[in-house]
């Protein structure tokens, strides 16, 4: 997939600074998922993809500086309100199931190692 957001810096917690893209964001969502990211980023309804892809919009606003529309247009072209959504489905799942709340976190655990 191409690069389209050029490199963000990001600030973790332990202060120190990265460049981070969304290109590596995606590849380490795969790597954790264990599928390519054709499979994440293609239009498809099914719950299971949409969590996946709705995981890594978030992950991809987590750790980059890109804005809503730049991480949209890198998800097959979708609309910055599409990522809003995934955020705010994500928040919403983690407050009320204990099972997409901890692989989330570990999701992003692993992004950030």
């Amino acid at each position: 997939m191409q690069e389209y957001c050029e490199p963000c810096v990001v600030e973790l917690p332990q202060q120190r600074l990265y460049r981070t893209t969304l290109s590596q964001i995606m590849k380490r969502c795969c790597d954790y998922f264990g599928v390519s990211e054709e499979y994440i980023t293609k239009r498809n309804r099914k719950r299971e993809r949409v969590l996946m892809r709705q995981m890594a919009m978030y992950m991809c606003k987590i750790y980059t500086t890109c804005s809503l529309m730049d991480i949209g247009y890198f998800f097959e072209g979708r609309d910055h309100t599409t990522v809003i959504h995934a955020i705010t489905t994500i928040n919403d799942l983690c407050e009320t199931d204990e099972i997409i709340a901890d692989d989330f976190k570990r999701l992003k655990n692993f992004v950030k190692e």
